[in-house]
Parts: structure tokens; sequence; C-alpha cells
């Protein structure tokens, strides 16, 4: 057997034999009434086959006690190498966060009042893994009602369904333990499903809960599948390009909601302004009301899923009106895994809204009105006046690993991971004749200006600049990876010439530079040369005018526009995302020489000036340019304070400075 394999069948021994023991019954009467529970005779035969590796196995490793239990079935995702990982989606959730969304929807009216009326009621987990979930939510129903009849009742009307037969298995031990171990009796029933939960049929507008931890998949990497999904008659109207797989979840999850139902997930948070979360915003929007939220303070909930940030949210069926509310949360985790409450709002429902239709977790009513208020004052959006430009795209800037595995790089010299390509460091001496452009990366910008000297040169080839035969002689070592790259295949490029140049005058002209990410809202003015990666993004005037372009430098490093971009824009966990789309629907008074606007002007020009060490006058310049900014938005006091409390307390709790 594989090692996965070998150790998931130790697992499933272990908790068997630990169930049949619990209930005093053998592992035979067990395996007999476990498979009666199985949906369909595929996942029966996977049953089977299960049972039958099982013989000749080495004894299982005894469990000793619940908890231990527990533990092996909740994280059986450990036994998953990051592979099997990331092709399936598959992070199973923290107990503490379980316990939190099982709380949260417990808590809300209609499941109250079913509790107590005792009524039953339809439970779907789609993607239920081990059904931790569901187990957490109905020993909280039971803790509350100590009601033997009911639970099983509701236990009757569940629904769990995962396109993974090892965790299903898991997850019905699991579930049948809890039932012994709150009633004392483990024989209930409920379906439980080995299918593609997005393609279940029959289930519309008849649940009355849906809950769970539906799969993150993006679609970069990962094509083919979503080519399917893309064509498929059950999943086609809801896809958009660049979405992830669990829109989907939240799509079909409002389907087979009856009206008043409840769905509770938790998902990554960039559904709620992603620019490929259109159609969902907009069904969530159409089809049902925020009852809560809760955003988890760009923690990574799930180890195992790099640069992940979480949200989970309770959406209840139905057309909301304008009293509705939503309470928003705040969390973060401590070290012992536990989740600290660090804020809490509530907000009238429809002011979650921007006017693009996108989300935020703005949490209290005075943040809504001064972020409308902004609107209002703008006489336009950035895009009226300006263009917003991705950096240079090399498609290959040095040697990796991975090109070196798969034999695309010439074996000669001292070539190795690391090795240039296109992008050189200046501290060497340049191997030949150019055309070499100053090279700046996204850490070089500071707020205003440009905080470092490029420290690389980049080997400038386009359709408007040719190579030397000395440089051509070069790239030729490389000519297996340069060739490989789309726009060449596609005849659109040289093999030689570099992936996305841009223009030169696009690099040249006066504008303002950002990196693609930053804790804070960081732009810097020049009128050098600034050649710069793809995670570098330009703002250019229209007429080329420079006052203007200075007064926005000024603008958007304000702290007025770190509180839009933080409530409004784009953020990855705490990082704002200051790339083109939600840099260009920025609201912006125009350039109109007005007083206060000449006075920002003047203070930008002083800072491209004074030295960087002369922090007393840079901050005096920089607080000049925040009043002058409040003054043309007509704040009040108290809406300044706001902003200057709330920049504080980001100062403290992130450490970052201008």
């Amino acid at each position: 057997m594989e090692d996965f394999e070998k150790k998931y069948v130790a697992c499933y021994l272990a908790c068997e034999e630990f169930l049949a023991q619990a209930a005093d019954v053998p592992v035979k009467t067990v395996r007999a009434f476990v498979e009666a529970l199985l949906y369909r005779d595929t996942l029966k035969e996977f049953y089977k086959t299960l049972c039958d590796r099982a013989v000749g196995c080495e004894a299982p490793t005894v469990i000793s006690g619940a908890e231990e239990f527990f533990h092996r079935i909740d994280h059986y995702d450990e036994m998953m190498s990051n592979m099997e990982r990331q092709k399936t989606g598959s992070y199973y959730t923290p107990t503490s966060i379980v316990k939190e969304m099982v709380a949260g929807v417990v808590e809300t009216d209609s499941i109250r009042l079913k509790i107590h009326n005792r009524t039953g009621f339809k439970i779907l987990e789609p993607s239920c893994g081990t059904m931790i979930f569901i187990r957490h939510f109905l020993e909280r129903i039971y803790d509350e009602t100590q009601d033997d009849a009911y639970l099983k009742e509701l236990i009757s009307e569940t629904v769990t369904i995962d396109i993974q037969e090892e965790p299903l298995v898991l997850g019905v031990l699991g579930l049948l333990y809890k039932c012994l171990e709150l009633t004392g009796d483990w024989r209930v029933s409920w379906q439980v499903r080995c299918e593609d939960a997005l393609c279940l049929k029959g289930f519309d507008a008849t649940v009355d809960l849906v809950i769970g931890n539906p799969p993150y998949l993006g679609e970069k990497g990962n094509r083919d599948f979503f080519r399917t999904l893309k064509e498929q008659v059950e999943t086609a109207p809801y896809y958009e390009a660049r979405m992830d797989l669990y829109y989907f979840f939240i799509h079909k999850g409002l389907n087979v909601l009856k009206k008043g139902g409840l769905l509770t997930f938790i998902t990554t948070n960039y559904f709620i302004t992603a620019d490929s979360g259109k159609k969902l915003r907009a069904h969530i929007r159409e089809a049902a009301v925020f009852r809560r939220l809760v955003d988890y303070s760009g923690d990574g909930l799930f180890k195992s899923a790099r640069g992940q940030h979480n949200v989970s949210f309770v959406l209840e069926r139905g057309h909301g009106s304008e009293e509705d509310l939503c309470t928003v949360l705040v969390k973060g985790m401590t070290k012992d895994e536990t989740l600290k409450e660090l804020t809490v709002n509530q907000i009238h429902e429809y002011k979650l809204y921007d006017r693009k239709g996108m989300i935020g977790l703005n949490g209290d009513d005075a943040t809504y009105r001064l972020l409308e208020k902004i609107h209002e004052r703008s006489t336009g959006c950035l895009l009226d006046c300006f263009d917003v430009k991705q950096g240079i795209v090399s498609g290959a800037d040095s040697v990796t690993n991975q090109m070196l595995a798969q034999g695309l790089v010439e074996s000669v010299g001292d070539i190795d991971k690391g090795t240039p390509i296109y992008v050189f460091p200046k501290n060497r001496a340049l191997p030949f004749e150019g055309p070499w452009r100053p090279f700046y990366k996204n850490s070089d910008i500071g707020p205003y200006r440009m905080a470092k000297e490029a420290a690389y040169w980049i080997y400038y080839i386009s359709n408007e600049t040719m190579p030397s035969e000395a440089g051509i002689a070069y790239l030729a070592h490389f000519r297996g990876v340069l060739s490989k790259r789309r726009e060449v295949k596609l005849g659109y490029r040289n093999w030689y010439e570099l992936q996305w140049p841009r223009t030169t005058g696009l690099f040249e002209q006066p504008k303002l530079v950002m990196p693609q990410r930053h804790k804070r809202n960081t732009f810097a003015y020049s009128e050098a040369a600034i050649y710069g990666s793809a995670d570098i993004y330009y703002i250019i005037h229209n007429t080329q005018d420079k006052l203007s372009l200075k007064y926005l430098n000024g603008v958007l490093n304000s702290k007025l526009y770190y509180y839009w971009l933080y409530h409004r824009g784009k953020k990855k966990g705490e990082l704002l995302e200051l790339y083109s789309t939600p840099i260009k629907n920025l609201p912006l008074i125009h350039y109109e020489g007005l007083p206060w606007q000449k006075a920002i002007i003047q203070c930008v020009d002083a800072l491209l000036s004074v030295e960087i060490s002369d922090d007393v006058t840079l901050d005096d310049l920089i607080r000049k340019i925040d009043l002058n900014v409040f003054e043309g938005f007509s704040l009040t006091n108290d809406e300044m304070e706001l902003v200057e409390n709330f920049y504080v307390k980001m100062l403290e709790s992130k450490e970052f400075r201008r």
C-alpha cells in the first residue's frame, strides 16, 4: 500500500475499534450499520474494499478516549500531502472556528424559534469532509434541549455530501460516536452521499440550513477543471474568469435554501471585493441578507493554506428591507488557537455594499457615513483624468530550479539557480552591450517619493530596441525557456524580447508609481526613468500634467485615503491591494487650482526636495497635507478625529511607518 493508504487504514481501524468498544458491539456490527448508511453502490464498494484491505493489517493502535478519537478524525487532513490538499482544495476547519460559526447560526431568530418549538428542519453539509460542522451543530442543539428524540429527528433530516470517500467514512464514525456520547444510542440514520454537491438534484428550495467549509481552489493552475465547470449545465451560469471553486458552493447553497433558510460558510475573503466575484455578490444581494459577518483579522487560520485570509458569514434567504441589521465582528486567533473578539458592531445590512456592489466590513454607521461623504464630495473618479498601467513582465527574470529540472537551460559555464536572464544586479559588471535600463523593485517605493535607487539593470529588449550580437548569444543559452512563453508561441514576440515590455514612454514620463501590495497607501512621484517589475503599477495623467500628478500624490498618500482604501478598497489580509481596478475607481476631487489643492502641491514639492532624514520637516509637511485633504472634503472635527484615531490604531497594531 501507498504511505497515505496505510496511514488511512490504520486510522480507520483504530476509530472503528474505539466505537465498537464504546457501543459494546462487535466490529462486524458497526461495519454492517455503516454500510447500510452509505448512499449509492459506488460508496458501498469503496467501504467494502476498505474493510478488505484491513484484513491482515496490524492490530490498530488503541485510542485512549473521546478526545483522541475526535482528534484523529478531525485532523485527517494531516495525513494528506500538501499536493493532495491543493488538488482538492480541502482544508479542514479548526474546532474553535466551527464552534464560533455554530454559535452564530444557533443564535439567529429562526433557529432559536425552531429549537423552542422542537420543529424539525433539513440540514445540508456540502463538502462535509469528516462532518465536523454537523457534529458540533447537533451537539450544541442537544446541549440546549437535552431532548434525545429531537436530536434523532434532526439527524434523520441531515444530508452530508463529499466528493472524497475517505473523510466521509471517518465522519460517519465520528457522528455515530457523538450520538452515543450524547444519548447512549449510536444507531441513528441520515444521508451519507459521495458525489459532487454542485450537481445535486432535487434539493432546490427544500433546505433550512446549509453549513460548512467549501473547498478553496483557484482557476489559476486548474484551467482544465474549471473549463469543465464552465461548460457544465449546473455551474455554467455562475462561471467567472479567475474565480474560486467555493463561489459555486455559495451559489448552490443559496439555490437549495427555502425562504428564510440560513447558509453559514467559512471562505477566503476575496469574493467580497474581487473582480471575479461580481456574479456572486449580485446573487447574494438579490437572494439573501447578511445576518452575521466575521472577519478573522488577517490571521491564516488554515496553516497548510498559505496566504489565505478568511471570513465566515450567515446569510438568510429572502428579500430584506432597509431595517435589516447585520452583526459585523473582527476576531483574531491567539497563540493557543482560541478566538479573541476584537470588535463587534451592528450595521444596517444594505450599508455593507458600496456603489459598485462590493462588500465592505465597515462595521459601524459613522464609517459608512464618512465613506459616503467622500463619494458625495468627489467630482469624479481617478480614471477620468488618469490611467493605471502595470510594469514589465519579462517572463524570465532569472534561472529557477524548475527551468533547470525541465532541461530548458543550456548546461554551460556557471549557469545555476539565480543566474540572470534579463535582470542583472548593479553590483556586478554588465556582460555585454545594452540597451540597459535601471530596474526597480516594489520595495524601492516610498510614500511621496522613491525610497531607494535601483539595485538592478534590465536588458530592455522590445520591438523598439534591438539586442546586440553578444546579447543574442547570451540569451540563446535560455532559448528553451524564452520560446515557451505564451506571447512567443502565439507569434506576438520574437523569442529574445521581453514578454510584456510596455513602452519606454510609460517609464520616462512624469508619473506616480505604487507597489501592488503594501501595508499602507504608498505612492511615489517621479519624473525620472523608472523601469519596474510587474508588481509595480504606474499612474499617468492623460496630458502629463505635473501639477495634477503632484496634487494626486499628496491626496493618495493622505490618512483619509488610507481610511478609504482600508474600508472600500481591496485587501489581502491587512495588505492594501494597489493595482489597476481599485485605484482607477477611487473617488477624487479633481485638480482645479483651489487654494487647498495648491497648498498640497507646495507641500509635495517640499517633500520631494528635503532630506529623507529630516523627520521633523517631513512630519510637518505630511500633517499639512492631511489637514488640507480634510478641508477639501469638508470633514467635521468628529470625522477628522475618526480618521486620526483609526490611523493611530493601525499604526500601533501593525507597526508601519511613513
